[in-house]
């Protein structure tokens, strides 16, 4: 859908409740973690925790119960990070595909991100009204997603060209509403460079870093029915169909992702 909106009021119900299991003797505290993810471009405001597998003090499924588990006060700054036993492996940015490199979106990428933002026929299928916005609301668009992205430790990223270094668009994952439970893939391409492939390579590469670092186990994308070309970048990544879902004040295409498995191709 391209767009974030203001987060809803609750917690998603995959995100359990750090005040419930921080004391518990299966909870080993990360003092050095913040620290590592600030390198990265990670900007934490609470302390981390990882958690081992079962449910928490409130009786919670932990999410991706079989690892360790990323949480924090108040709340979540990595959604399901995986660690596995003793690594972490956050996404060091920028991305670099064959023409891209994607980085973090900043308050200057504002102006590049209206050329799209302004366009009526690029804005036709984005968000919940599939209108243009004005350069303020633009403005207020990018600060609410570097608000998400370090939030939930995934968001949506500056796309940029490999050569000449023009962004061109934006793309990442994000949850649904900013709310979740479901984790959404974003790309959306300014309108000079449709039709050569970037939607596609920005889309792998968001999924590729979804199931790899983040070890999300589920990526959805959505889409107003009529837009056939988001779709096809959809159906060339490998994803499959999943009936509708009512997001973002629409009834949506829905597709999925899950993990490769081991052999599979892309």
């Amino acid at each position: 859908m391209g767009e974030v909106g203001a987060a809803k009021q609750h917690v998603p119900r995959r995100v359990a409740d750090l005040g419930a299991v921080e004391h518990q003797p299966r909870v080993q505290q990360m003092p050095r973690l913040s620290a590592l993810l600030e390198a990265v471009g990670q900007r934490l405001d609470a302390r981390l925790v990882a958690v081992g597998r079962g449910r928490d003090g409130r009786a919670e499924p932990l999410a991706r119960s079989g690892c360790c588990q990323v949480l924090a006060h108040g709340s979540l700054a990595l959604a399901g990070f995986g660690l596995g036993r003793h690594h972490i492996s956050p996404v060091a940015l920028p991305i670099v595909t064959a023409r891209l490199r994607i980085r973090a979106l900043g308050p200057a990428d504002a102006d590049s991100l209206h050329r799209i933002y302004a366009d009526p026929e690029a804005m036709r299928y984005v968000g919940a009204s599939g209108s243009v916005r004005t350069r303020e609301q633009t403005g207020e668009i990018v600060a609410r997603l570097i608000r998400s992205r370090r939030r939930h430790g995934y968001g949506l990223w500056a796309a940029t060209l490999r050569t000449g270094g023009d962004m061109i668009g934006i793309c990442g994952i994000t949850p649904v509403e900013d709310a979740g439970p479901d984790v959404e893939l974003v790309y959306l391409v300014e309108r000079a460079h449709w039709g050569q492939g970037y939607a596609t390579e920005m889309a792998r590469a968001c999924l590729a870093a979804g199931f790899g670092a983040f070890g999300l186990e589920r990526i959805v994308a959505l889409a107003y029915p009529a837009n056939a070309a988001s779709i096809r970048v959809m159906q060339k990544c490998g994803m499959r169909p999943a009936g509708t879902a009512c997001a973002y004040g629409r009834e949506l295409v829905r597709y999925e992702a899950v993990p490769p498995t081991p052999g599979s191709g892309p």
